[in-house]
């Protein structure tokens, strides 16, 4: 009988074991697989355009883009203050043309109409009781009433109301102001917060002080947005009798 050998035996498998010592669970390994049961690529994190949504990704960069300019624009708009937006004066094409006529009633029940003024320089007015620019502005048209042009026209000023103003408060401004131009209120019209006046010579809403210089021969000469000192008044005035 032969007898065995010593052979070394291999050590038996070892079992890994949880922190309780008990048999931990078998790997299983993660991930989907394809019919070949090799697993998938692994999904790219961390860059734009990968996964599932990348490819809405491009048309997101747009509206976030989009909405940048628009949040610039507005900003630009209201200015660096954050006050309101500033918007131009809209375009005056009828400079150079015939003024539209007009009558206006006056505060004392009398009237006025621009074309029986015709071979003055008559200034025309448009303002509002509560328009500070305005309140300051009217001494300086006052000043001018009456006054003479450098080719001897008669400058004479009409003062027109703006229609949604409190008729109360329009008539207290013009008596603490001292006007003694012709002055009254835009009324009639379409609508409560423009007048037919204001709508002819196409005056801005809520561009006041406004005012238009009217030359002798009935044409318009300027439109002037803003308040205005007496050196602007006499430089508008020169001009509505060719004397810049």
């Amino acid at each position: 009988m032969t007898q065995p050998t010593d052979q070394p035996r291999e050590p038996a498998p070892r079992i890994a074991t949880d922190e309780t010592g008990f048999p931990a669970p078998p790997h299983v390994p993660t991930g989907s697989h394809n019919d070949l049961g090799e697993p998938d690529p692994p999904e790219e994190h961390g860059r734009v355009g990968y996964g599932r949504f990348g490819k809405y990704t491009p048309f997101g960069l747009a509206l976030v883009i989009i909405a940048v300019l628009i949040a610039i624009g507005i900003s630009q708009a209201q200015g660096d203050d954050g006050g309101e937006a500033t918007i131009a004066p809209p375009e005056t094409p009828q400079v150079g043309g015939i003024a539209p006529d007009f009558t206006l009633t006056r505060f004392d029940g009398s009237t006025v109409t621009l074309s029986s003024l015709r071979g003055s320089v008559v200034v025309v007015n448009f303002w509002a009781s509560w328009c500070s620019p305005c309140r300051e502005e009217i001494p300086e048209l006052v000043a001018v009433e009456g006054t003479v042009a450098p080719d001897g026209s008669p400058v004479r000023v009409i003062g027109v109301g703006m229609t949604p103003d409190d008729d109360a408060d329009a008539r207290r401004m013009a008596v603490d102001l001292g006007i003694d131009y012709s002055v009254g209120r835009d009324l009639g019209g379409q609508g409560p917060g423009r007048g037919p006046i204001q709508t002819s010579f196409d005056i801005a809403d809520y561009y006041y002080p406004a005012t238009v210089f009217v030359a002798p021969d009935g044409t318009i000469s300027d439109i002037h947005y803003g308040q205005m000192d007496d050196e602007m008044i006499a430089g508008y005035v020169d001009d509505a009798v060719g004397e810049a």
